[in-house]
């Protein structure tokens, strides 16, 4: 009588195959570091494309001077005092959204400095001062007529 369970030469040798935990880890790996590599090369390419669309500064504080100062020479009050955009210094904050800080001065020497927000895309231009700014050369020409 024999047993299922006695020892059968032909179950005794057969082992199940196993597969190495060295071999998985190995996969994992090699699997990780490819899923990070990609995440960095697509970060780089984003990267790239949001620089790119980046309006260039270069020039930027001198376009603004020349603007603004069309702008206050046009302006009959601030013409009669010669207030005009000595300097401008520029700093980019975000995206198309520009700071500066420009020194406005009159004719009668005295300047002031103005802060001036600037949207630049590239082409299109757009600045402003805050309320008040140049309240300085409305004074001095009230100075001047009295």
């Amino acid at each position: 009588m024999t047993s299922g369970i006695s020892g059968d030469p032909t179950t005794m040798n057969q082992s199940v195959p196993s597969s190495s935990p060295a071999a998985a880890s190995r996969g994992f790996v090699v699997l990780v570091v490819t899923a990070a590599a990609l995440v960095v090369i697509a970060a780089l390419v984003g990267f790239t494309e949001w620089k790119d669309k980046q309006p260039n500064a270069d020039g930027l504080a001198n376009k603004v001077i020349d603007s603004m100062n069309t702008s206050l020479s046009n302006d009959e009050q601030f013409h009669q005092v010669g207030l005009h955009i000595a300097s401008l210094t520029v700093m980019h904050t975000a995206g198309n959204m520009f700071e500066g800080q420009a020194t406005a001065a009159t004719d009668t020497g005295s300047d002031h400095q103005v802060t001036v927000h600037i949207a630049y895309d590239g082409d299109t231009l757009l600045w402003r001062t805050d309320p008040g700014s140049f309240m300085f050369a409305a004074q001095e020409e009230l100075q001047g007529t009295s």
